[in-house]
């Protein structure tokens, strides 16, 4: 029988750190040898079993994935050691059913730059931002267009929305909270990626954020072509 134990403190940071949030960290129980490494932008509640994850594999035609959790809703579950879950698209697919005929987007990001690390664990939060705030009190079609492109050795992703736009003030504060500044706006999220990418790859790297007012929002991404984190 397999043997489970709690997190330790420095796991739950480090979950944190990558987007994870569970209703009870007490109700998360691990295997040994569990790293948060491959544990990305999951959410938990209920009883919440998860094993390790050591192993890469091979899908057909040659493609290389390390099993982990990337972009999951996890509820009374158990997770056996090195499996894979992870799909962005799931959640969009959540949307236009949540908005009843009233969702529409387009992902044009070349599949060998989705394998990279970095676009795989950014895009879920930045596209939530999206919907939670841009879209709350929309009535009419909402949409969300993703385009990504390799420019030398960095990749620019943007992820634009025809939502309500942000306010000037907020915008300003939302700034200034991306570089690294007190405020007291929201866009947790999006900080938590733009700090994580700064982390690992540099200051020259991040995110930036642009608005019309009452007619949309562009979040424009800059990192390096990476398939692994430094």
């Amino acid at each position: 029988m397999k043997i489970y134990r709690n997190l330790t403190p420095e796991e739950i940071k480090a979950l944190q750190e990558h987007s994870c949030t569970a209703a009870d960290w007490s109700d998360v129980m691990v295997a040994d040898g569990f790293s948060p490494e491959y544990v990305w932008h999951t959410r938990m509640s209920g009883k919440i079993r998860i094993g390790a994850f050591n192993k890469e594999f091979e899908l057909p035609g040659g493609m290389k994935k390390h099993s982990g959790l990337y972009h999951v809703t996890l509820h009374n579950v158990t997770i056996n050691d090195d499996c894979l879950i992870e799909n962005v698209k799931n959640y969009l697919k959540i949307m236009e059913l949540r908005f009843k005929g009233r969702f529409n987007y387009k992902i044009m990001i070349p599949p060998e730059l989705m394998e990279c690390y970095t676009v795989k664990f950014m895009l879920q939060p930045l596209i939530e931002n999206s919907v939670s705030h841009g879209f709350v009190h929309k009535k009419d079609m909402c949409e969300i267009v993703i385009m990504g492109q390799q420019i030398g050795d960095d990749i620019a992703i943007v992820v634009k929305d025809n939502g309500q736009g942000i306010e000037p003030n907020h915008l300003e504060k939302l700034k200034v909270k991306l570089n690294g500044e007190n405020s007291d706006t929201g866009g947790i999220g999006m900080v938590n990626v733009h700090e994580r990418i700064k982390l690992l790859y540099g200051k020259e790297y991040g995110i930036d954020i642009f608005s019309d007012y009452e007619k949309n929002t562009i979040v424009l991404v800059h990192i390096p072509v990476s398939k692994t984190p430094k």
